[in-house]
């Protein structure tokens, strides 16, 4: 039985370093970790960048990525309209409403086809926006991000200041009960925000937080609120559902990670009020639980799982980490079984 404690943590490691092709040593792994982020700057502080990360966050979900530089030739001419020192407080709705579906639009028109000269581009989408009011049925996608975006910094605006610095530094506040108890009020926060679901938000404050984590001395990471806040993908919740017997070895589907687990990790739960979003929840709260126990920040777990499970490593030839997914997941449970057997 895999055992949530230190041992174990350093074999997923082992199976990291083993699954990448033997690309990485200790150094490089630990720079991977932490180089899983999506690279718009630095939106823990940033209130541009910060909504660069929603729009990038959202992009990854539903259709082709733009790449930063090309989110920043659409999208800074907005934000940059709207924001004084770094804040959004000021902004008039009805102004930044038309210039954001201007730009929904320029995205929509050119299918991601993006030009270098962003004035032309801006003022085309301008002049699309004059010449049709309503926002066009075809580009669904579109218009949910500049919904979602939209509805982010009204949240920033009211409770935040508008300013990312201020989201931050509340991501770090203690819940009525723990740091899980925060987590959970950030994600119900932004999962009752139009067109944001609980994986969307969980991946969004994991990529805002994790360059503040990086930038703690390694032995300050584990204390720090930050460390909690992961986002278990469809591969991690498979994983972590074998590793703590919520049902056997791989044939679990991702509903069923409700179940009980074995004793070692039996914990006292948090609910969560969205049923649909309970068995990922779950999962959040038993890559915690095992980092609690290992004396580890829970990202790493959570990088650690998705490397390994997905074969997908930052900074590495990917040709050549081991390509068959069912090689993954034998050699990931052949180093973890190896900590029961000692």
């Amino acid at each position: 039985m895999i055992q949530p404690r230190h041992e174990s943590y350093r074999l997923l490691r082992d199976a990291a370093l083993a699954i990448s092709g033997n690309q990485l040593d200790e150094e490089s792994l630990d720079q991977a970790i932490f180089d899983g982020g999506t690279d718009v700057g630095s939106p823990e502080s940033n209130t541009d960048d910060l909504l660069l990360l929603v729009i990038s966050n959202f992009c990854n979900r539903s259709g082709p990525i733009p790449t930063p530089q090309q989110m920043r030739v659409l999208f800074l001419p907005v934000f940059q309209q709207l924001t004084e020192g770094g804040s959004l407080w000021h902004i008039e709705k009805t102004s930044f409403y038309e210039k954001i579906i201007a730009v929904a639009k320029s995205l929509q028109e050119h299918g991601w086809d993006f030009v270098q000269n962003r004035n032309n581009v801006y003022l085309k989408a301008l002049e699309c926006y004059k010449t049709h009011q309503t926002i066009l049925q075809g580009g669904k996608p579109i218009v949910d991000l500049t919904e979602a975006t939209w509805a982010f910094m009204e949240l920033l605006c009211s409770k935040y200041c508008g300013h990312a610095q201020e989201y931050s530094d509340n991501l770090a506040l203690l819940g009525s009960a723990s740091t899980l108890e925060r987590f959970k009020e950030a994600l119900l926060e932004l999962i009752n925000l139009p067109n944001w679901g609980v994986a969307l938000a969980a991946n969004f404050l994991k990529d805002s937080q994790i360059l503040r984590l990086k930038s703690l001395p390694e032995d300050a990471r584990v204390d720090s609120a930050y460390s909690i806040y992961v986002k278990p993908d469809v591969h991690i919740m498979r994983i972590m559902g074998s590793v703590t017997e919520r049902y056997p070895r791989f044939t679990g589907g991702l509903g069923r990670y409700q179940g009980q687990p074995s004793e070692p990790w039996a914990i006292d739960y948090l609910d969560f009020p969205s049923p649909n979003a309970l068995p990922f929840w779950k999962c959040i709260q038993d890559i915690n639980h095992w980092a609690t126990q290992a004396g580890v920040p829970a990202v790493e777990i959570d990088r650690l799982l998705y490397m390994c499970a997905s074969g997908n490593f930052p900074e590495i030839n990917n040709d050549f980490t081991m390509q068959n997914q069912a090689d993954r997941y034998e050699t990931l449970f052949r180093y973890l079984d190896s900590d029961s057997e000692q």
